[in-house]
């Protein structure tokens, strides 16, 4: 049985979610490792400037101008932010209208994991929630294709398993209506 790694993973998601044109944003960026895995220009966003991100900030506050992003994405970030509703709106104020997002929140199970080990906040919601979180911020919730994790005769069995059972709950969400009063960034 062949697994395939986690960035190849996340690449084929990212390249299949990205559009060619405009620019995307990774929030919570890190070291920026799927920057390479999207299809137009990335500016990256993370509070740990020991990783140098392009940009030095928070989720709930994007120092950047109204509708500037076409595509979006965020891998295990969004659970660590001090407002989920404030930080999803920010997200639509810097989507352009009918942008996407790729979010990607670890699964309840392992974030009480994650709660005894992190100091600061972990929102530790159901799958409906942070979907409901999304909706009340202007975002259509579409169904995402996962690629395939697993290769040879028990890649079924095994993808399946991995959807339902592994650590991430994977969302796209599309900017459907602007929400709020946006503020002006960079």
């Amino acid at each position: 049985m062949v697994q395939r790694t986690f960035e190849d993973w996340v690449g084929d998601l990212l390249r299949e979610a990205c559009p060619g044109d405009g620019l995307s944003l990774d929030v919570g960026c890190g070291t920026g490792r799927p920057a390479r895995y999207f299809n137009n220009t990335v500016v990256g966003i993370d509070i740990d400037r020991s990783v140098r991100p392009a940009v030095a900030g928070t989720a709930d506050v994007l120092p950047f101008k109204d509708g500037r992003f076409s595509f979006a994405a965020s891998f295990q970030s969004y659970l660590f932010v001090q407002d989920v509703d404030g930080a999803f709106a920010e997200l639509n104020r810097v989507l352009e209208q009918g942008g996407t997002a790729i979010i990607s929140i670890n699964k309840w199970y392992y974030l009480k994991r994650e709660r005894r080990t992190h100091d600061g906040t972990v929102h530790v919601l159901s799958h409906g929630a942070w979907i409901r979180a999304f909706e009340r911020q202007g975002f259509e919730h579409l169904l995402v294709r996962v690629p395939p994790r697993y290769m040879g005769p028990l890649a079924p069995v095994l993808n399946w398993a991995s959807r339902h059972f592994g650590p991430y709950n994977i969302y796209k969400i599309r900017k459907v209506q602007h929400v709020g009063k946006g503020r002006s960034g960079t």
